[in-house]
């Protein structure tokens, strides 16, 4: 159907020196709400705050989101399009596209044979696990050019959170403010583990009709009779419209003592921890590169 294809198509964007990366499914090309709120939220989380360079191909929908990108940022935002039918300008985002597709797959087939079941590419787990391998590829693929993840590159740290694998089953702990009713209602509920959010690093816990936020999970044993709870996931991550939303909200309290790109931050807001300062003043060096693209799995 033409909503199912346009579920294939990704937007990807990519940094350069970080080399940072962000891919997620769209359901629609240009000015996709979710679309705007994910890269948006990928700025804040990268700390792009400064001004940027954002270079695209030459396809119309990428052009209007981009303009639609920099009429919302505070910062200089350079918008650049690369000539028609070169893709040598967009070299980044096209080698971070064969990495990331390589990635997919490699999580889709696991989950795949492990469970038993198949995961088309337009279903609710799919969209999901883009996002993961996106998350796993920022914090654990070590670039060749600096010996580091991306995630260092821009938090000046390593990553330490355990993981668990896309799919597993585990117990999520509810916030106590996400318990309604009696003082007995279960605090631990069974769902379907999806990955972690990049901005407070809270477990993403599906229940089969809600996605709920998580601190603490525990991984509950292999059992092939559990696989209907993958099968129950329905939504999607523009279902969830707090997904986009920052889970932490704190402005800087200080400035870097770089002007041009103090200018450019002011009246930002953080996500979750707040990036180490010398990643603001490096801000004004990224080279954004976006593309919208196929992928075949």
């Amino acid at each position: 159907s033409q909503r199912a294809v346009r579920r294939l198509t990704l937007l990807l964007a990519f940094a350069q020196p970080s080399g940072y990366g962000l891919s997620v499914v769209v359901q629609s090309k240009g000015r996709d709400p979710f679309s705007i709120s994910a890269v948006m939220l990928w700025f804040n989380e990268g700390g792009f705050l400064g001004p940027i360079r954002v270079r695209t191909d030459a396809e119309a929908s990428v052009q209007a989101l981009a303009r639609e990108l920099a009429s919302r940022r505070s910062a200089s935002t350079v918008v650049e399009v690369t000539s028609p039918g070169s893709s040598s300008s967009l070299g980044g985002a096209e080698r971070f596209s064969g990495m990331i597709s390589g990635l997919i797959r490699t999580h889709r087939v696991y989950l795949q044979r492990r469970w038993t079941i198949q995961v088309n590419s337009n279903s609710p787990l799919f969209a999901w696990l883009v996002m993961h391998a996106t998350f796993v590829y920022n914090r654990f693929h070590i670039r060749r050019s600096t010996g580091r993840t991306p995630f260092e590159a821009i938090q000046h740290r390593r990553y330490r959170s355990p993981m668990l694998h896309f799919g597993d089953i585990v117990l999520g702990k509810l916030r106590p403010a996400a318990v309604e009713g009696s003082k007995l209602q279960a605090r631990w509920l069974r769902g379907v583990w999806l990955g972690r959010r990049t901005d407070s690093d809270e477990h993403l816990v599906s229940l089969g009709d809600t996605i709920v936020c998580c601190r603490t999970v525990k991984l509950v044993p292999f059992d092939l009779e559990l696989r209907s709870l993958l099968e129950s996931v329905v939504q999607y991550p523009w279902d969830e419209p707090w997904l986009m939303t920052p889970a932490v909200r704190a402005v800087a309290d200080t400035v870097p003592q770089d002007r041009s790109v103090a200018e450019g931050a002011s009246n930002q807001l953080w996500h979750g921890s707040r990036p180490d300062l010398r990643t603001i003043a490096v801000a004004r060096q990224e080279l954004i590169e976006f593309q919208l693209s196929l992928i075949h799995i």
